[in-house]
């Protein structure tokens, strides 16, 4: 029952959270920043030129880097704090407990090094924090829409 229940929140691929449990931890968090007056940040990623990687290399060569993104995430943040998802495709979301802006961009800088140095991939990243009033829609909005603007044009 126990393995049943982290399958059903578990990406297989990449060992990471999956998106569904990513909107049930922000429900829960967003109701808890809101109580306890704590930030709490997210964090988008979207690999950069995964297709051409894929069309390059193979689907087999792209899960790899997948699985090694799932790894790295989980390396790069806070133990016990943090948590990852796979967003879908070739997106990540990293949710942030008692973060702000400086926290969220330092451990998304550690995400990009990692992915950089150990798989020789870029991701475009962006940031939400929470404010009061806020929704969990209005939070993956708005990291959603830095996230955009930090997409490399070609």
């Amino acid at each position: 029952r126990q393995e049943l229940s982290r399958l059903s929140i578990t990406d297989s691929l990449t060992g990471l959270f999956n998106q569904r449990h990513l909107y049930a931890r922000l429900k829960e968090e967003v109701l808890r920043s809101e109580r306890q007056r704590h930030p709490m940040g997210l964090i988008l990623l979207d690999l950069d030129r995964f297709k051409e990687y894929n069309d390059t290399y193979g689907h087999l060569a792209g899960d790899e880097v997948l699985r090694n993104v799932g790894r790295l995430i989980n390396k790069c943040i806070r133990i016990g704090v943090d948590s990852g998802y796979r967003y879908g495709g070739d997106e990540f979301a990293v949710v942030l407990i008692d973060a702000d802006l400086v926290v969220a961009q330092e451990i998304g800088r550690r995400v990009q090094e990692a992915l950089r140095d150990n798989v020789g991939i870029s991701a475009s990243l962006g940031y939400s924090i929470f404010s009061e009033g806020m929704t969990v829609e209005d939070l993956v909005a708005r990291a959603d829409k830095e996230l955009y603007k930090a997409k490399p044009r070609h």
